[in-house]
């Protein structure tokens, strides 16, 4: 993910409304297109592109991702809030078995909404304890605290 300009305009509701429109996209490294194909960061990065925030995007990054370059491009932009103050709109971001962050998602009312691998597409389900066990750090969007 790359520089974010902010946008005072949007709000929570306005970008859960979009990324929940790209249910469905199929999975697709690197990419960033609503029904086309995306990946996790894609997707993240993708939704904020469509509702005009301007982003000088990363995308050469290998599949697995180095956990310390995707959390400091997110820390570039955004900011880090305790587990116990997760809201909806927040990004989540989960560890792989090494404890290295690996995966964004959207927090959403009913639990996550991200470009799932395992299901190929992108998908909206619970924060179950599986995922809950990963969960490694959570973001915000500086303008919606």
């Amino acid at each position: 993910m790359g520089e974010l300009v902010k946008n005072p305009i949007l709000n929570v509701e306005m970008i859960l409304s979009e990324a929940a429109s790209w249910i469905n996209t199929p999975i697709h490294h690197q990419e960033r297109q609503k029904g086309i194909g995306v990946d996790c960061i894609g997707f993240i990065s993708g939704v904020f592109q469509k509702l005009g925030c301007q982003i000088k995007d990363l995308t050469d990054y290998n599949k697995v991702p180095k956990g310390d370059l995707l959390l400091s491009k997110l820390a570039e932009h955004l900011q880090e809030v305790s587990m116990d103050d997760i809201r909806t709109g927040d990004i989540l971001v989960f560890s792989n078995n090494r404890g290295e962050a690996q995966h964004v998602a959207f927090k959403t009312e009913k639990g996550m909404l991200h470009a799932y691998y395992t299901a190929g597409r992108v998908v909206e389900h619970t924060l179950n304890r599986k995922w809950q066990s990963r969960l490694f750090k959570v973001y915000r969007y500086p303008w919606l605290s």
